[in-house]
């Protein structure tokens, strides 16, 4: 954990008397082991499983952030909570008593990620009229700006709010809460402030507490590889779940503290960012079948992700491709805001989710549909965004040829759409002085001089995936070498959410502990232990280790069959080397060597409780 303190006036000073930490909790038990022969890759690997254990959060666990009593609810600044219910209203009349006891009291209206808020400052006395206001749709005048009723307000700033009505113009009323404590069940539950009733992942361990589809795509296999906390990834898959929409569209955003949305009503609207998120959670929801080998699950939401996949098939446009409007096509990076048009990244997370289909189908029929799709697909993103002459992956067609999202063209390679080319590994990863910008030959992309450990991520894959693995550590050690660097003065224990190119945190708010930066967690071991599941819940394994210039990799997991470990040992100048392995009883281990290299025995190895050994050759 961390706390960070910034002076803010000048010369002064801090003396710590005593410092002391009072655990809230114990760390989550790791049901894995990873250990190579640099230290430093270690302590990515282990600054990772704590970034994990930081976004998970039990059943329950979350404190409520507001206080209902029967004077009224206790509201505390620093946390802005709209109603659940209102995320479609449009004009309001909006009534409520308040009693200030910190500073103010304010509300806010026409709210779902923001909206416009009123202060009322009880210190400076100050009342002010606003007029000539003109509220815009960002894509012109035609579209009614919707949004909830919302309390919150500065941090420092406590207020009793009660008797709490809503109506239209028409004065029928939309909604009604005393906000006493009769009606405490509710008002937690609409505002999303009290206890998380599902075990969930988090993007940052302090500031959102929502889970996201692009995020659990990384942190749940994160967990599969760490600390196997399976309850906190299904979690997050049922809470997105049940915020599906009448057309199809998956939740793919909510807060941990909002309840299951079990109505006929359709779910609010801050349940919905982006369809490419919507999309990963399918491809995620696959990666939870392979690793506990939970079926059940698997069979309950098949038919929503049906539903999901014909959502967006409704965009394709005449050359194959998905063209979805700007408000379902946001990136990870909001402040960029969405991709206007055709949007590789968003197609590519189609593709995945296509291929994700064929998995976990047990209808042959239905499974080749899925894939012949998938393949129609990629013929089309290399025939509209493959730009064949730099070898990378056109972000979209809005944007300027020769730009580069760091992500999308890494993603590209990894599913293996990119076509081989002889400049693919230098576009995955240019070595520099400075971390790799998330953007290139972009202008209005590039002023943000964002360095992304997310979109590393994918870039970090793409070069393992390509058996590039040295430079694969080449982009580990600057990007999350620099996170892991205990001497520097930022450094938080855990993976960050965004720097910037010089290694520094991107903005004073940005999150030290970030689930969606966990990608050495699962790559490591996946890539350079080789280990990963072939059949659902690891009952088939496989074992193809990528070389890194390490001597030592080794890997230990509680998978649901039993103890499995890896052991692999290289003697480069001896051109030989050795992989031992414990496979779990009545398992099957399917072992290939490492590029370039030759295993002395057979590959198929049964499990039985008992260590063997494998001698490796390099082949000359």
């Amino acid at each position: 954990r961390y706390q960070k303190i910034t002076l803010m006036e000048p010369n002064t000073r801090l003396v710590f008397s005593k410092i002391g930490f009072q655990a809230v909790r114990p760390e989550a038990s790791t049901k894995a082991k990873f250990h190579c022969s640099d230290e430093t890759v270690n302590r990515i690997w282990k600054d990772g499983v704590r970034t994990v254990d930081m976004c998970t959060v039990d059943r329950e666990e979350t404190v409520p952030f507001w206080d209902v009593t029967e004077q009224g609810t206790r509201v505390f600044g620093g946390h802005w909570a709209p109603c659940r219910q209102g995320t479609r209203w449009s004009n309001k009349k909006v009534t409520f008593h308040t009693k200030v006891e910190e500073s103010g009291a304010s509300w806010a209206v026409r709210m779902i990620t923001n909206g416009l808020i009123f202060c009322l400052d009880a210190k400076s006395q100050t009342v002010a009229t606003i007029t000539g206001i003109h509220v815009r749709a960002m894509l012109g005048d035609n579209l009614v700006n919707t949004g909830s009723v919302a309390f919150g307000g500065p941090p420092g700033w406590v207020a009793l709010y009660r008797d709490l009505s809503i109506k239209d113009l028409d004065n029928q009323t939309l909604y009604e809460n005393s906000l006493l404590q009769k009606d405490s069940e509710r008002t937690y539950d609409d505002f999303q402030v009290g206890t998380n009733k599902l075990a969930c992942t988090i993007d940052g361990a302090k500031r959102d507490r929502a889970c996201f589809g692009g995020d659990v795509f990384v942190t749940g296999r994160s967990i599969a590889y760490s600390t196997a906390d399976f309850d906190a990834w299904k979690g997050t898959i049922q809470l997105l779940l049940s915020h599906q929409n009448k057309d199809g569209y998956l939740g793919n955003l909510c807060p941990i503290q909002a309840p299951e949305h079990d109505g006929e009503d359709e779910p609010p609207y801050y349940g919905h960012y982006s369809l490419t998120y919507a999309l990963l959670l399918v491809v995620t929801i696959k990666d939870y079948w392979l690793n506990p080998g939970d079926r059940d699950l698997v069979e309950r939401s098949f038919p929503q992700l049906q539903s999901q996949v014909d959502f967006t098939r409704k965009f394709l446009n005449q050359d194959g491709l998905v063209e979805a409007p700007p408000c379902l096509s946001m990136t990870w990076f909001p402040m960029g805001g969405p991709v206007f048009g055709i949007s590789a990244g968003l197609n590519l997370a189609y593709f995945d989710a296509l291929n994700a289909m064929a998995s976990i189908s047990t209808d042959k029929e239905i499974e080749l549909q899925y894939l012949s799709q998938a393949q129609r697909l990629k013929e089309s993103l290399i025939s509209v965004l493959w730009n064949r002459e730099r070898g990378t992956m056109r972000p979209a067609l809005s944007l300027a040829a020769d730009g580069v999202f760091q992500d999308v063209n890494s993603y590209a390679a990894t599913l293996g759409v990119s076509p081989e080319h002889p400049k693919a590994v230098e576009q995955i990863f240019s070595s520099s002085d400075s971390l790799p910008p998330a953007f290139r030959c972009l202008d209005k992309w590039d002023k943000f001089g964002v360095t992304s450990p997310y979109a590393c991520g994918f870039a970090l894959e793409a070069l393992l995936n390509k058996n590039e693995g040295t430079k694969a550590m080449e982009l580990l050690f600057k990007v999350w070498g620099t996170m892991a660097d205990q001497d520097s003065p930022n450094y938080s224990g855990a993976h960050w959410e965004a720097m910037k190119t010089d290694g520094t945190p991107f903005n004073h708010d940005v999150s030290l502990a970030h689930g969606w930066s966990t990608w050495p967690v699962f790559l490591l071991p996946r890539y350079l232990a080789g280990v990963y599941p072939q059949e659902a819940g690891w009952k088939r394994i496989g074992v193809e280790p990528v070389l890194a210039g390490l001597e030592t990799v080794e890997y230990s997991l509680e998978t649901p069959q039993g103890h499995l470990r890896v052991g692999l040992y290289i003697e480069e100048q001896r051109n030989t080397g050795r992989m031992k392995l414990l496979v779990p009883k009545d398992c099957t281990a399917m072992v290939k060597a490492p590029k370039g290299w030759s295993l002395a025995t057979g590959g198929v190895i049964q499990g039985d409780g008992t260590e063997v050994a494998i001698e490796l050759f390099r082949e000359v």
